[in-house]
């Protein structure tokens, strides 16, 4: 295989071993280094909103915001899709034979790191509060302790069909239904059509030339020109002449990224929109 090849198994390792970070419900972001390196092609692997959501039901109901764990907070998964593309366009094998390492650690286990282990508690609450979430990553109430052997069979059968079957059964079949139903179930809107009308979208990465080095990052509604933000803030001084680690450093690099990240928060969106 390929680096491609590599990456789409190793994240659906992760999905499975580290489960908080990662997912077929999410999204996918990628950049791909062609020719040896001389043409960078950009995936951008982010699903929309549904094509119901309704803010005023939300306002209705007392949100001012979009609640974070709350159905309307679910958009349209594109990771799954995105893995696929990447493998197309760039890999060399498919995804049955890249998913089988991620379907042997859901179905016979794999033993919880410390690390992980940690994380996996903080999340106690949250998967409690759902019977489904409960029964799939807790233990008789509890997420399971360090070197504990793990396994998740829903999530080894849902990966099992994607293998067999392509993605359709996650865009378009049962896993498509199940989804749809568990979203609106939750309050929000996804719908089997928003599923089925997802795209992934091939884009031109954005640069910046920073000190002689090329900078690339995916546009927008990606959140990489904020990085790309910082370093244009940082050029216009003399980082070098401060104490590397210092106070003077530290304050100069913190206040270039509060300038960004508000930024960020005020002006990224969708394009298309």
């Amino acid at each position: 295989g390929n680096a491609v090849d590599a990456a789409v198994a190793m994240v659906a390792v992760l999905s499975v071993v580290e489960p908080y970070s990662v997912g077929i419900g999410g999204d996918c972001f990628a950049m791909c280094a062609l020719d040896g390196g001389s043409r960078i092609v950009g995936l951008n692997g982010s699903g929309r909103s549904a094509a119901g959501a309704d803010p005023g039901q939300l306002k209705s109901q007392g949100h001012e915001k979009t609640p974070t764990r709350h159905g309307a907070a679910v958009t349209t998964p594109g990771a799954l899709a995105g893995w696929a593309d990447l493998v197309a366009a760039h890999g060399t094998r498919g995804l049955y034979t890249l998913l089988a390492p991620a379907i042997d650690y859901a179905t016979h286990g794999f033993p919880v790191s410390e690390v992980i282990a940690g994380e996996w508690a903080a999340y106690r609450a949250h998967l409690a509060a759902n019977p489904d979430s409960a029964a799939a990553y807790l233990v008789k109430g509890h997420p399971p302790q360090a070197g504990r052997m793990f396994v998740n069979p829903g999530l080894a059968r849902s990966l099992r069909l994607i293998a067999e079957q392509g993605t359709q059964v996650f865009y378009q079949g049962e896993l498509a239904e199940a989804m749809s139903a568990c979203a609106r179930q939750a309050g929000g809107w996804l719908s089997v059509e928003d599923l089925a009308a997802h795209r992934s979208e091939w884009v031109e990465p954005i640069m910046l030339d920073y000190r002689g080095w090329t900078v690339l990052e995916l546009p927008p509604n990606g959140q990489g020109l904020t990085a790309l933000e910082i370093l244009s803030i940082l050029e216009g001084y003399e980082l070098a002449a401060l104490e590397p680690g210092g106070a003077d450093q530290a304050h100069l690099v913190a206040e270039a990224i509060k300038i960004a990240f508000e930024d960020r928060n005020r002006y990224i969106t969708d394009p298309a929109f």
